[in-house]
């Protein structure tokens, strides 16, 4: 079911070392797939007493209304699609600390040296959680307690997915948030930046998702034009809500 192409993908997937044919990665291809996801989610719901744990955790570190980006960073052992490192959301954060200067970060990530780049940089704004981090992944490891593994993620997703903003790269823990998101907060704004979007939107034409999402998706727009060919190709910005 991993390489059904009509399953849900997460992100763009890979078969013998290639990534999938259809599995193209842009904007309405992501779209497609979380409209898709967003099917499944009405039978699947987190247990009410781990969605008031992140609720809580969230309000005892943050004001209520306060500006909160959420930034997921999947390091370790990621190989499907490129590590996105922390100095590739640079711009993006400090684009936000920038429009709000007493704004805070909350970083979920599985790599410590992940954790420590972006803590020598914006650690009078950052939050995280205590939870299992590893070099190598954490997940593998069997030394640690599964459960523990398990509700780490779980709450880590569901945290992201009350902030203001949320950054990203391709990532399965990241594109829940989004569904989480949906689900838990219908109709309420949510701006994410996927830095790893494929932005050819010519190749729609090859895509292999192209349900409707109208639903879920309801404005897009590009992130400011970068004047240089060196520089990271421009990020997209999806807006959630009604």
């Amino acid at each position: 079911i991993h390489h059904n192409k009509d399953a849900v993908h997460t992100y763009p997937y890979q078969m013998r070392g290639k990534t999938m044919k259809g599995d193209v990665g842009t904007k309405k291809w992501a779209s497609c797939q979380r409209a898709r996801a967003m099917e499944i989610m009405k039978s699947i719901s987190v247990r009410d007493e781990i969605l008031e744990e992140a609720k809580g955790w969230y309000n005892a570190h943050f004001e209520e209304d306060e500006p909160v980006l959420g930034v997921h960073m999947r390091g370790t052992d990621k190989w499907i699609t490129a590590k996105h490192l922390p100095e590739q959301y640079s711009e993006e954060i400090q684009t936000f600390l920038n429009h709000y200067p007493e704004g805070k970060i909350f970083l979920a990530t599985d790599d410590p040296n992940f954790l420590l780049a972006t803590r020598r940089k914006y650690g009078y704004a950052l939050t995280v959680r205590p939870t299992a981090r590893q070099v190598d992944n954490a997940f593998l490891d069997d030394v640690l307690d599964k459960d523990r593994k398990c509700k780490d993620v779980l709450m880590d997703s569901l945290i992201l997915s009350r902030t203001t903003k949320f950054i990203k790269s391709w990532s399965g823990v990241a594109e829940f948030s989004i569904l989480f998101r949906s689900k838990y907060q219908p109709g309420a704004i949510f701006h994410v930046v996927d830095l790893q979007l494929n932005p050819n939107d010519a190749d729609d034409a090859k895509s292999s998702c192209t349900d409707k999402s109208e639903n879920l998706v309801v404005a897009i727009k590009k992130a400011s034009d970068h004047k240089s060919s060196n520089e990271p190709k421009p990020a997209k910005e999806t807006v959630f809500g009604r």
